[in-house]
């Protein structure tokens, strides 16, 4: 996976969580993305989140993910 982001959404009023999301490849070359990770915490705020996200990229870096060995395609 060459690329990451996070995302945070609002799961249910005033809860809101991140995903960790990667990289994959699509038939038409462009870059999508696809969470790998999702939280299980709920955070009172937004920033909240954003910050757990933060610190779990951090955390992946030192230590991935098992992710399938084959590479994602969207359909």
């Amino acid at each position: 996976m060459s690329q990451m982001a996070v995302m945070v959404s609002e799961s249910e009023p005033g809860e809101f969580r991140f995903s960790l999301l990667g990289s994959v490849s699509g038939p038409t070359g462009l870059l999508s993305f696809r969470p790998f990770v999702s939280d299980q915490t709920a955070h009172s705020s937004e920033m909240e989140a954003w910050i757990a996200g933060a610190c779990a990229v951090a955390d992946y870096l030192v230590r991935p993910v098992t992710r399938p060995n084959e590479p994602a395609q969207i359909d």
